[in-house]
């Protein structure tokens, strides 16, 4: 880069299909995803559940598959 700054890739724009699709998915796993605990147990427990939720998400026809980080960020 000639101006010494960071490589970035393009911005991922959702679809409003895919934020109600990921919405959707939240609401399935919030007691998990949502949970105030901090420990080992429960980080754990938060990292399966996204990676279930992605799991999920990436499985829907018409819908570009995305990361585990990717999701968690919108």
């Amino acid at each position: 880069m000639r101006d010494g700054g960071k490589a970035t890739a393009p911005r991922f724009v959702y679809t409003a299909e895919e934020r109600e699709l990921l919405r959707n998915l939240v609401m399935r796993y919030r007691s998990v995803i949502e949970n105030k605990r901090t420990d080992n147990v429960s980080k754990r427990a938060k990292d399966i559940a996204w990676e279930e939720l992605t799991d999920e998400y990436n499985s829907q026809r018409g819908i570009r598959r995305v990361t585990v980080s990717q999701l968690r960020k919108l």
